[in-house]
């Protein structure tokens, strides 16, 4: 059993920070009753991340990961929470269809690698799989906050660039990958 090294706490810290970071933009958008020109793809992407990083804590998955589900089923409910208000105030139907259905699309390759991972995979193999597709999910989720980028460029304003997302995403895989180089190397 992997005791937890004094960074995975400050990783589940910082993580917890992050989930939380958009709750000044939400605000916002519920104030205003508009998510305005607020892209929702961070939103889903993340929530697709909360899932993952959750399958892949299970004990069938992946034994001796506590805090770590328990900071992904917290995200996945957060995360939920955002894109369920994205949804109820996007402008546009148009802006709905497409966080529909990108979430859709996400919860159906959920679903596939939730299903090949318990009936065609066991012990390492299932975990090695797992891992895998959790890691190449959380890059995405540290990429997607750079579709807002374009946005930033073409208004030449940071209104819609979260600041405490973007402090708390680096801080957060900062501290993950302290968290992981201490269980690899030592």
């Amino acid at each position: 059993m992997l005791s937890t090294p004094p960074f995975g706490i400050l990783g589940i810290l910082n993580s917890l920070l992050l989930l939380l970071a958009p709750m000044i933009t939400f605000q916002r958008v519920i104030r205003k009753r508009s998510t305005e020109k607020i892209s929702g793809i961070p939103y889903v992407i993340s929530l697709f991340n909360c899932l993952f990083s959750m399958w892949y804590s299970l004990p069938f998955v992946s034994p001796n990961n506590m805090l770590v589900t328990i900071i992904g089923a917290s995200g996945t409910s957060i995360q939920a929470t955002y894109v369920l208000i994205f949804l109820i105030f996007a402008p546009s139907w148009k802006e709905k269809a497409k966080i529909s259905g990108i979430l859709f699309l996400l919860f159906l390759i959920f679903s596939t690698v939730a299903l090949v991972s318990i009936f065609a995979l066991h012990g390492y193999k299932r975990m090695l799989f797992c891992g895998l597709v959790s890691a190449i999910v959380g890059i995405s989720m540290y990429g997607s906050p750079l579709t807002i980028m374009r946005l930033v460029i073409k208004t030449k304003s940071v209104e819609y660039m979260p600041l405490f997302l973007s402090i708390f995403a680096f801080t957060c895989s900062i501290t993950w990958y302290q968290t992981w180089s201490e269980l690899c190397w030592d």
